[in-house]
């Protein structure tokens, strides 16, 4: 592996927890690629990325499609603080509409199927009213789609 390589292609886990090292990069001349996600600093030469408030904003207006005035609903995330978890939740609230104000809760399942679905099963049972769940990535939705699952199933065998 070489010391000073020409790039660095990083995925940020935090929006601030990696700035001083990409700062030290950035002064050894070392070019910084962002995949799907930044950082608090502008450090980044260039980003590679979802356009994450707008994926965040088709899903709630088509959430909302099913939605009543007095539905409840849960967002399962990924990783709290991170940017994409941010823009995805944003852009959900501003789909949403005045239905933003009928949003519960929301959890964070660090990028985890199984924490997903156990987040979801713990929503479920605080909240029997709740009327939708929506996942943030592939980690939340898949976990969350799976409780439901399971929680339907317990439901039809009594």
């Amino acid at each position: 592996m070489r010391e000073n390589p020409d790039a660095i292609l990083f995925s940020p886990s935090s929006f601030d927890a990696s700035d001083e090292l990409l700062q030290e990069a950035k002064e050894k001349g070392i070019k910084i690629t962002f995949i799907d996600s930044y950082t608090e600093s502008n450090i980044q030469d260039m980003t590679v990325a979802t356009d994450n408030l707008e994926a965040g904003k088709h899903l709630g207006e088509y959430a909302r499609t099913f939605l009543n005035k007095d539905s409840q609903i849960a967002i399962v995330s990924h990783v709290k603080g991170v940017s994409t978890a941010i823009e995805r939740e944003q852009g959900f609230r501003e789909g949403l509409g005045d239905y933003n104000k009928n949003v519960v809760d929301v959890v964070y399942c660090n990028s985890q199927f199984d924490k997903a679905s156990q987040l979801t099963e713990e929503l479920m049972e605080k909240y029997p009213n709740l009327e939708m769940i929506a996942g943030m990535n592939e980690y939340s939705s898949v976990g969350a789609a799976r409780a439901v699952q399971k929680h339907e199933w317990k439901a039809k065998s009594r």
